[in-house]
């Protein structure tokens, strides 16, 4: 059984590489750039980072309502309130030790934040959050990497994503 498990692995490794290749060969080295922020990211860094966020990080694709007032129509027609949805990709770590948030702000860049609550007993909270493209730039370099489902589903979501906006949003 223990076999068959990881043999099951290291096919889904491999048709996530396969997939990999294909996004590389499609969209040339800018979008390698974007993946690995502004440094190289060594292949066992970013498996480091992947199962750390397998265990301790949040990610969430879902379209957000977003009120537009269109100035010619509002004055028009006075307090008319135009409702579009607009995607909104989101990753972020949450922990108490500081050394794993800080090497994803490293290796992915955003916001580096520190809270103490009130209720904290340890210490405090470090975070580290990215949205957008930022996002997508995790998504699809920890994605070879990542084994827990709830974490690949919302992955794969944003990937498809912008995969199909490369050319308007990267």
């Amino acid at each position: 059984v223990a076999g068959h498990a990881a043999g099951q692995q290291h096919r889904e490794h491999e048709q996530s590489q396969e997939f990999h290749g294909d996004l590389r060969a499609q969209h040339g080295a800018r979008l390698y750039r974007l993946s690995i922020g502004k440094h190289m990211i060594s292949d066992l860094e970013l498996a480091y980072l992947a199962g750390v966020f397998d265990g301790e990080g949040h990610i969430s694709f879902r379209t957000r309502p977003r009120r537009l007032k269109n100035s010619i129509h509002h004055r028009s027609n006075p307090g008319k309130i135009y409702i579009t949805n607009y995607p909104l990709a989101l990753c972020a770590v949450r922990m108490l030790t500081r050394e794993p948030v800080e090497a994803f702000h490293r290796a992915f860049g955003g916001s580096f934040l520190s809270s103490w609550p009130k209720s904290a007993k340890n210490g405090p909270i470090y975070t580290w959050p990215v949205s957008c493209r930022k996002a997508f730039a995790v998504a699809w370099a920890l994605r070879p990497w990542l084994r827990n489902p709830d974490k690949i589903g919302p992955c794969k979501q944003i990937i498809a994503h912008y995969e199909t906006k490369l050319g308007q949003v990267v």
